[in-house]
């Protein structure tokens, strides 16, 4: 049960909506007074902005000017998500600004609406603009303990948000460490690479093509053949896929099943126009048509295979093509070329990848258990029990 008085957000502070100055009016964006919209909150402190408006904007415009320790609901776009202006600022349309009175610290507020964030998103309705109004807003509830106490919250949960940015950037840090690797294996100037030989992608591996099974027949999308699309190639290895399909689909369509340890490069997705998706699969596994199957023959391991496409993305995306959607073609690929190391240095550095993984595994792990830490003060907090 909660043991603070609670009290309606109207109560707390004054609320404030935005607005876009016109863009017909280009020289408004060209001032120096933040202006931010939904996708700018990203972290629990708001410090950057991506737009900056003039005096002249804010006076011409539904925006406000909004001081710094402003708490942020986002309320259109991305609804629920909180952040605290460390800098005064303009807002747009997708926010509600709550300028706190004397009676609540806006880290505290923002924290207990951190809280209740999924209760937010869950009461967005509208089917032309999807969110929440500022008058619902005005009615949410907040426990509002003593000042002291809600100091010592706030304290308490910087801290633990602390601790989870620290992983997450350790977590990034340990993502930059595979390229590094490949580049001390294969990169790195050595007397003894100078005789590798240059060989081609064509050479190395199998190409497989995709296909998707007929929708017509949904029975082909109730089995338990992972069947992947450029939307499961999200991580650097791939175990499951959002759909499956059956030993039936796969014989009666273009999908073709490849074998654990085959490398999935995505090929058809806008997403090429600045990322190259690649991930080696660790099951059989069939896919569609935007994606590409590499079977690696007797003189490369899957693991070099993806990480020379990768160290290779840039230029491999260059060669993209396509108007509507970027594609790469077979032939693209086929035409990659890379010095060839000894298979058993290859081996050697996917052992090394390996040693990676089970770090990464740990860290996720550790992640988790920290955001669950994270997300139970929260809770904690929010009903006055911590």
């Amino acid at each position: 049960m909660n043991r603070w008085p609670t009290k309606p957000l109207a109560e707390l502070g004054d609320l404030k909506g935005g607005g876009t100055p016109s863009r017909r009016i280009p020289e408004y964006f060209q001032g120096n007074i933040p202006w931010i919209t939904g996708a700018d909150v990203t972290d629990f402190y708001v410090r950057e902005a991506r737009g900056f408006i003039t005096d002249q904007a804010v006076a011409n415009s539904a925006t406000n000017l909004l001081p710094a320790k402003t708490v942020l609901v986002v309320t259109r776009t991305g609804v629920g998500k909180i952040g605290v202006a460390a800098m005064p600022l303009c807002i747009s349309q997708d926010l509600t600004g709550i300028v706190c009175n004397e009676t609540v610290i806006p880290e505290y507020l923002a924290h207990c609406l951190r809280a209740g964030s999924s209760l937010l998103a869950s009461a967005a309705q509208g089917s032309t603009i999807f969110g929440i109004t500022r008058e619902f807003l005005k009615r949410v509830r907040i426990p509002v303990p003593p000042l002291p106490e809600q100091e010592r919250i706030v304290k308490l949960l910087d801290e633990a948000d602390g601790l989870r940015k620290l992983r997450a950037h350790a977590d990034r840090r340990m993502g930059d460490l595979v390229p590094a690797l490949f580049h001390e294996f294969f990169s790195s100037p050595s007397p003894s690479r100078n005789g590798w030989p240059l060989i081609g992608l064509r050479e190395t591996v199998k190409f497989v093509g995709g296909g998707t099974p007929s929708r017509a027949r949904p029975e082909f999308f109730e089995g338990t053949i992972p069947w992947a699309t450029s939307k499961d190639v999200k991580s650097e290895y791939l175990s499951d896929t959002q759909e499956h399909v059956t030993d039936e689909a796969v014989a009666n369509s273009a999908t073709n099943l490849v074998p654990a340890g085959s490398v999935l490069v995505v090929v058809k997705s806008k997403i090429l126009l600045h990322s190259l998706p690649v991930a080696i699969i660790t099951v059989p596994m069939c896919f569609g048509q935007d994606l590409k199957g590499l079977i690696c023959g007797n003189k490369v391991v899957s693991e070099f295979i993806a990480a020379a496409l990768r160290s290779q993305r840039d230029t491999i995306l260059a060669q993209a093509r396509g108007a509507n959607t970027e594609g790469l073609t077979l032939e693209i690929l086929r035409e990659v070329k890379f010095p060839l190391p000894p298979l058993a240095l290859q081996q050697e550095f996917a052992s090394r990848v390996a040693e990676i993984r089970t770090m990464q595994a740990d860290q996720a792990a550790s992640r988790r258990r920290l955001d669950d830490l994270f997300q139970s003060m929260l809770h904690r907090a929010f009903n006055g029990d911590l």
